[in-house]
């Protein structure tokens, strides 16, 4: 499961980092698409972290999945220019779904029941495909 949830958000990852974006306020085109990319970054830096820890350790793991939903928060709190409005939330959709997998992952570490951990991987995977797509859409929208 765990080679499953990084290949999802390496995945996702490439995807935001070919959005390119940035900040609070309404940003310029420019900062929009560079705070997208310096997401994708901290995503992608993330990501790899996890695909190094110790699958034995679940505090470890637990650990890196909750600071992996960092990132994808950060994405939350930009205001896009007005042209990217519909893009940005496309985008943002993606990134509550991945907030979505990061939090069933984090379940299925901590239990042993196996009826629940497949209703859990059922739950990532749904999560997973409409991150995917939301992002892939948000991408299209600003014509990457």
């Amino acid at each position: 499961m765990k080679n499953k949830i990084i290949t999802g958000i390496l995945t996702i990852c490439i995807i935001i980092s070919l959005a390119a974006c940035g900040a609070s306020s309404a940003m310029s085109k420019e900062d929009y698409q560079d705070a997208v990319s310096q997401i994708g970054v901290d995503i992608y830096t993330l990501s790899d972290n996890i695909a190094n820890i110790n699958s034995k350790d679940i505090e470890e793991t637990k650990k890196a999945l909750e600071n992996s939903k960092e990132a994808f928060s950060k994405f939350l709190e930009i205001t896009p220019p007005k042209e990217y409005a519909d893009a940005h939330e496309k985008i943002k959709e993606g990134c509550k779904a991945m907030v979505d997998v990061i939090e069933q992952s984090s379940k299925a570490l901590e239990t042993s029941d196996e009826a629940q951990k497949k209703e859990i991987e059922q739950k990532i995977n749904q999560s997973l495909e409409s991150a995917l797509y939301n992002l892939i859409d948000g991408s299209d929208l600003m014509g990457f």
